[in-house]
């Protein structure tokens, strides 16, 4: 049996494995949700972006399920893809909301990398301390936006390097200036007078 075969078999394996749980969220049962490979999906050299929340990973099968805003789709990935945000298959977690790259290769989804998204900490209180901001600065681990609420004038005369002003009076004709991203953490400042 061709490699190409195994893996046609191993896909409508994991499919099935799948379909049964899958079809079990639709509060639709009229709904069929889309799975990644078909037998008459056309193969493609150009690689194409898939954006969505992972459901389930198998290691064994290299395979993932992604759920995405048009249904599920089921991506093979190898020792070869990338990965972006994480250095192991086994450290993404579920519920990660994933970007991959991918080719379609005879109907099957094949990664080509996979970024994770990183999401904001939740932190327990809507105020931290200078000391916590300092933190999380210098380890550089967690993409925030900082934001000086101050005047322009005082934002002139001194602020934290890399911080956007946006004085809290007229914050609402400055909204293009937050992240595109919503959910990255975002840190407001100001000296108690805004």
């Amino acid at each position: 049996m061709s490699n190409s075969k195994k893996k046609h078999l191993l896909v409508a394996a994991f499919i099935l494995l799948l379909v049964t749980p899958i079809a079990g969220k639709s509060e639709d049962a009229t709904q069929n949700p889309v799975i990644g490979s078909c037998e008459g999906c056309p193969a493609t050299t150009d690689t194409k972006v898939l954006k969505g929340t992972l459901d389930v990973i198998s290691f064994k099968a290299s395979m993932l399920q992604l759920a995405t805003g048009t249904g599920a789709k089921v991506i093979t990935f190898s020792d070869d893809t990338i990965l972006i945000g994480t250095e192991t298959f086994s450290s993404i977690a579920s519920d990660s909301d994933l970007e991959i790259e991918y080719l379609n290769e005879d109907g099957v989804l094949l990664a080509v990398s996979i970024t994770v998204a990183s999401k904001a900490p939740i932190l327990e209180s809507n105020q931290i301390n200078a000391k916590t901001l300092s933190k999380l600065i210098s380890a550089n681990t967690t993409p925030f936006t900082l934001i000086d609420a101050r005047t322009d004038q005082s934002y002139s005369q001194a602020h934290i390097p890399g911080a956007v002003s946006i004085y809290n009076g007229v914050f609402a004709k400055n909204i293009d200036k937050l992240p595109a991203n919503k959910q990255q953490l975002i840190v407001y400042y100001c000296d108690g007078t805004a």
